[in-house]
């Protein structure tokens, strides 16, 4: 194979000694082999460190970094991605599973002008399958068009890579908004989002990480309303987004507006309407059959309280 560009794949670990080993032979068995591993651990008390120091020993790409005090996990990716030397970053959970192509087909569909790539990952139990087929009902943003991710977003940073001018733009994290979602807005609007529509990466869902197969119920006002603070906080960031265009500048800031001045009232006409005239942008991660009245039934649940 021809020589690849050099590629650092980051990962945070905390705690994860019961899947991590198969995680680590999954990215060391890339047909495109990263030119390093960064690894650092947030004050593991299991064997996580134990595991990772065998594999420095056997593999001189990995390298381990142990945190002196806990950072949590948005910070800890920074401080990843930070250590790494090259032009190209791929992040990686401690306990999914790659595809042994994933890096290669990142590489191969990775336009030169965009900033990130990512591909299509599944949840799984049990038994691992990469011959999932992606939900065809689900539509994965790719483009230039940011306000197709600002209320939902479709983008996970296990599933993506970056180059190292993104990183840059978007740090430092925060913890108001999730940094693969800030990542994502961002590389919209500074060069474009590719998308791979396969399944390369397995995401495993077990007893410590439970919270990732936590849907959200719209149609439960608890849930619907955690949900609406959650986007008014990501709204307000989107509002720093740089190289964003004046028209859709004004836009987000509309939107903030409006979906904070819901926040206070009861019902909002003045919000609902605006969701329901650009409804085929802010909806787009879905297809359905009666796609109007499923966006009639998601501009009518956020804007009520």
């Amino acid at each position: 194979m021809a020589k690849h560009p050099s590629i650092s794949v980051v990962l945070c670990t905390y705690n994860g000694q019961q899947f991590l080993e198969e995680q680590l032979n999954s990215i060391l068995s890339q047909t495109c082999l990263p030119d390093e591993l960064i690894v650092v651990d947030d004050n593991s008390t299991d064997h996580t460190v134990e595991i990772l120091r065998s594999f420095c020993e056997k593999y001189p790409i990995v390298h381990l970094h142990q945190n002196a005090k806990q950072l949590g996990a948005v910070k800890n990716f920074e401080k990843a991605m930070l250590l790494a030397k090259n032009e190209l970053i791929a992040i990686s959970d401690q306990d999914d599973i790659w595809h042994p192509q994933k890096l290669e087909k990142l590489l191969f569909n990775f336009s030169e002008n965009s900033l990130l790539i990512y591909c299509n990952s599944v949840r799984f139990t049990n038994k691992a399958d990469f011959n999932v087929k992606p939900n065809p009902k689900y539509v994965r943003f790719h483009g230039r068009d940011g306000r197709k991710i600002f209320l939902f977003n479709t983008i996970s940073g296990h599933a993506m890579l970056l180059r190292r001018k993104l990183f840059e733009l978007a740090r430092p994290f925060t913890s108001e908004v999730m940094y693969d979602w800030w990542m994502g807005i961002i590389a919209a609007y500074n060069g474009g989002v590719d998308y791979v529509a396969e399944t390369l990466v397995l995401q495993r869902v077990h007893g410590s990480n439970l919270s990732i197969n936590e849907k959200y119920d719209y149609g439960n006002s608890v849930n619907r309303n955690k949900f609406k603070q959650m986007v008014l906080e990501h709204l307000y960031q989107f509002t720093k987004t740089p190289s964003m265009p004046d028209d859709h500048k004004k836009f987000i800031e509309k939107l903030f507006f409006l979906w904070k001045d819901a926040r206070n009232k009861k019902y909002s006409l003045r919000l609902f309407f605006f969701l329901m005239k650009h409804r085929k942008v802010l909806f787009a991660f879905k297809k359905k059959k009666l796609v109007f009245f499923s966006n009639l039934k998601y501009s009518w649940w956020f804007s009520t309280n």
